[in-house]
C-alpha cells in the first residue's frame, strides 16, 4: 500500500506521500517515483502465487487447466501486433561523442543546452551519448539538480561568449561537443 502510494508521486500541492518521503534523507534522490509501482507489481505476483498455490492444492487438475488458460489468456493480451508507430528508430550516438572516448578523460558539455526550450527532454540524450566516452557531463538531466546549475547553465548557452569561457575554464570543462 505504501509503494502504490508512493508511486503517484510528488503532488501539485505539496502533500501527496510521496512529497513528506522525499523530505527523508537520501530519498530526494530518487528521479522516478513510477519506479515504486515495480514494487507494486512484484507485490501483486507474490499474491497471484500464492493465491495459485492455494487453488492448485484445493483443486487439483481443475486448477491447473484453469491457471494455465489464465496465463495463455494473459500473454496473449499483451502481444502487440502491428503496432500504428512500428518499431522505434534505433538513435545512433553522434561522432563526437565516441570521438571523445579516445581523448583524455575530462568533463565535456554538449551545446546546445535544450535546460531553457520546450523540448527539454532532450537534454537527456546528453545522457544517453556520455555512455560513449564516461566522461563526467555538466548538462544533467533528472529531478533534482545542483544548486546554481540553472544559473551555470544560462552562462554556459552563451557559449562562445567571452563569460561562457570564462566560467567554462573556472569550473574545469576540458571538452565542449557541438551537437548538429
Amino acid at each position: 500500500a505504501l509503494a502504490l502510494a508512493l508511486s503517484f508521486g510528488p503532488g501539485t500541492a505539496g502533500h501527496m506521500p510521496f512529497d513528506y518521503f522525499a523530505t527523508l534523507p537520501v530519498m530526494g534522490l530518487l528521479r522516478a517515483p513510477a519506479r515504486m509501482a515495480l514494487l507494486v507489481m512484484l507485490a501483486l505476483s507474490v499474491l497471484a502465487a500464492v493465491g495459485a498455490a492455494y487453488l492448485r492444492t484445493r483443486w487439483r487438475r481443475p486448477a491447473t487447466i484453469l491457471l494455465t488458460a489464465a496465463a495463455a489468456l494473459g500473454l496473449w493480451e499483451s502481444y502487440v501486433v502491428g503496432f500504428p508507430g512500428g518499431t522505434p528508430p534505433r538513435e545512433p550516438i553522434p561522432a563526437v561523442y565516441t570521438r571523445l572516448a579516445s581523448l583524455p578523460a575530462g568533463p565535456v558539455l554538449s551545446l546546445p543546452t535544450y535546460r531553457f526550450a520546450p523540448d527539454n527532454f532532450r537534454e537527456a540524450d546528453y545522457l544517453l551519448f556520455s555512455t560513449a566516452h564516461w566522461f563526467p557531463i555538466v548538462n544533467g538531466f533528472g529531478r533534482h539538480e545542483p544548486p546554481g546549475h540553472k544559473e551555470q547553465m544560462e552562462v554556459l548557452a552563451r557559449f562562445p561568449a567571452p563569460e561562457a569561457v570564462a566560467r567554462l575554464r573556472q569550473i574545469g570543462v576540458r571538452y565542449v561537443a557541438l551537437d548538429e
